[in-house]
């Protein structure tokens, strides 16, 4: 899951204590715990996990971090069918769009559409004392990066959600909603999601790879910087 460029001060305070719940118990942890951290809750429960970038999910687990994610001391308990469920979630990398909404609304906000520019780069291969070369294409957002080809390409983000039903067999079943723009067109009948919830496609939904993918701010800049050249250029012509 890529980094957001949000201000996460601002989620804490409309999450509440989970994210320095979070920290304090990862702080204790560094004086010499061990993996698991010793839970006193008698009854079957699931505690909450927060990655660094502020997403949360819920798993049955004493231990104090796995994967990206450090447990804080919120939990919930569970009965058997939950139980059940919450195993699943786990095993399919599942997390609740509610329990994270302002996080992912956050970033279908910031995957603006684009304009991505085709570059080239010759690599360089020997075999022995032969050297040859090759020119490879890729893709990038920076429209003054080196050897563009001219090329372009209008890009746009689709997201994709989950639901979590029963099979005839009584065990749960993955159902993939359909892919969508705005993923809260889907959320009410799809309320989970991956951590890699949306993918970059082109105006036929063809998945492109960036393989230069410059920051907002920059990107801004190098915009700007190009529009001026052209605005200097067309008054020298």
């Amino acid at each position: 899951m890529k980094n957001l460029n949000i201000n996460i001060g601002a989620f804490i305070k409309r999450r509440g204590t989970a994210f320095l719940l979070a920290g304090t118990l990862s702080v204790a942890c560094l004086t010499g715990c061990v993996d698991e951290v010793n839970c006193e809750i008698p009854t079957t429960h699931a505690h909450m996990f927060v990655n660094e970038d502020g997403y949360i999910r819920y798993v049955i687990s004493e231990r104090k971090s796995f994967e990206g994610y450090n447990r804080s001391y919120n939990s919930v308990e569970l009965n058997e069918e939950e139980v059940t469920l919450y195993g699943f979630l786990d095993t399919k990398d599942l997390i609740r769009i509610d329990d994270n909404i302002d996080l992912v609304l956050a970033q279908q906000e910031m995957n603006k559409p684009f304009t991505a520019y085709e570059y080239s780069e010759t690599v360089l291969t020997s075999v022995g004392r032969v050297i040859s070369s090759t020119t490879k294409y890729n893709w990038t957002n920076n429209p003054q990066h080196g050897n563009l080809t001219g090329k372009e390409l209008q890009v746009h983000y689709i997201y994709q959600a989950y639901n979590v039903k029963k099979g005839e067999d009584g065990k749960y079943v993955l159902v993939p909603s359909p892919l969508v723009e705005d993923i809260t067109e889907v959320m009410e009948d799809y309320p989970y999601i991956r951590t890699n919830y949306y993918i970059l496609v082109d105006e036929y939904n063809v998945d492109v790879k960036i393989e230069d993918m410059i920051e907002l701010k920059e990107l801004e800049e190098a915009k700007s910087s190009s529009a001026s050249g052209n605005v200097l250029k067309k008054s020298i012509d």
